[in-house]
């Protein structure tokens, strides 16, 4: 929920977040997930301090969860076991598979916005996007560039939109806008971020 809130997810069946890209040291991630076929192509993903900070921290859980599997002599004698621990497996390694998931009786399933905010009881659901609302809100009221909205938003298109309108500026200096409202915001809110089994 936190990822998905941060980074202003779309509603979608399946996040696009792979871990050989969605990196805790990274600057930025290209995403597909828009719906429409007419506005198609992967967009720019700014990371924020506070995402990078989650990302560390959900590689760290998987990491000591796929310890625990591996300490549980009978983990490795079912199906779903061998499943698991393979994901989660390719997940530390950085493999170009779903980062984010979710554990069923069954096996592993990429989370979707249904899997992640439908967990809630509907007094507490969130609307469909609530992030890209939330912070679009948040980032023209507190006077943020114009630039930097357009990148959260991910409105540019790799390998198609015009570059040259980011002339003079860096990417850097337009994450660090964001990121500062950010954290202001999740402070001012008084939110906590969860760190599962182990803190980065």
């Amino acid at each position: 929920m936190a990822l998905s809130f941060l980074l202003g997810l779309r509603s979608s069946t399946q996040y696009e977040l792979n871990a050989d890209s969605a990196l805790p040291d990274g600057e930025m991630l290209t995403l597909t997930d828009k719906s429409d076929p007419d506005k198609t192509g992967s967009r720019f993903a700014v990371l924020t301090p506070l995402v990078r900070d989650l990302l560390a921290n959900w590689y760290a859980h998987c990491a000591a969860l796929l310890g625990r599997y591996q300490r549980d002599p009978q983990a490795g004698k079912t199906t779903v076991g061998v499943e698991v621990m393979a994901h989660l497996a390719e997940v530390v390694q950085h493999k170009p598979v779903p980062a984010l998931f979710r554990i069923y009786k069954n096996g592993v399933r990429p989370a979707n916005s249904k899997t992640t905010w439908d967990v809630l009881p509907p007094l507490l659901r969130c609307e469909d996007n609530v992030g890209r609302h939330y912070w679009c809100s948040q980032l023209h009221r507190a006077g943020c560039s114009d630039k930097a909205i357009d990148l959260f938003m991910r409105h540019i298109v790799a390998g198609n939109s015009p570059m040259s309108v980011y002339a003079g500026v860096s990417i850097a200096q337009l994450t660090n806008e964001v990121g500062t409202l950010q954290m202001q915001q999740i402070a001012k809110l008084g939110l906590g971020m969860a760190t599962g089994l182990r803190k980065a």
